[in-house]
């Protein structure tokens, strides 16, 4: 079976991803490399990091879960920062599709010593495919305080959402449906 797809502006975006969701950006390097700084952060192995529930639809009411233990000297982490990158699908003409990612901080959290956290993400913060990455801030690390651990979203739409330009082109890509 064939999946409809919507043709959507891409200004639309603050409206149906949320408010101040941040600019494009190239991938989630370059994303890290702009807030963190190039060298300040590395890619975590998931050590003391688990994520429940990230398998997602429109009509998912149950919240993902950011599980964090720091009770383990690798895993002594002081501070978390859960940030979304969501992935849209983005055509300049109709026809060919790039993906093009945002991101957005959900929040900064202290985290006690010796201690299982838990964080929870309503499943309305997610709209789209993408990822819900953690970065950990390390207590004892010399070189690169930050580490970041990345976990895939997986998110089912019964119509595909493809952005364009602008109203007229979306217009008129929806009317050859």
């Amino acid at each position: 079976m064939k999946q409809d797809t919507l043709h959507i502006p891409i200004n639309t975006l603050s409206q149906t991803l949320g408010p101040n969701l941040g600019e494009a950006d190239p991938g989630r390097q370059a994303y890290m490399d702009r807030v963190y700084g190039s060298g300040s952060w590395r890619l975590s192995d998931g050590a003391g990091l688990a994520v429940t529930g990230l398998v997602l639809s429109e009509s998912s009411t149950q919240p993902a879960v950011v599980t964090i233990s720091t009770d383990k000297p690798e895993t002594r982490f002081t501070e978390a920062h859960i940030i979304l990158e969501t992935r849209i699908d983005y055509s300049a003409d109709g026809r060919n599709v790039e993906p093009r990612f945002r991101y957005k901080l959900l929040g900064k959290y202290e985290l006690a010593p010796d201690s299982i956290s838990e964080i929870m993400i309503p499943a309305a913060v997610f709209k789209s495919q993408g990822a819900l990455m953690v970065v950990v801030k390390q207590a004892d690390a010399a070189t690169s305080p930050m580490a970041m651990a990345a976990f895939d979203v997986s998110y089912s739409r019964c119509t595909r959402q493809l952005y364009v330009p602008d109203r007229q082109t979306a217009i008129r890509l929806n009317r050859k449906r």
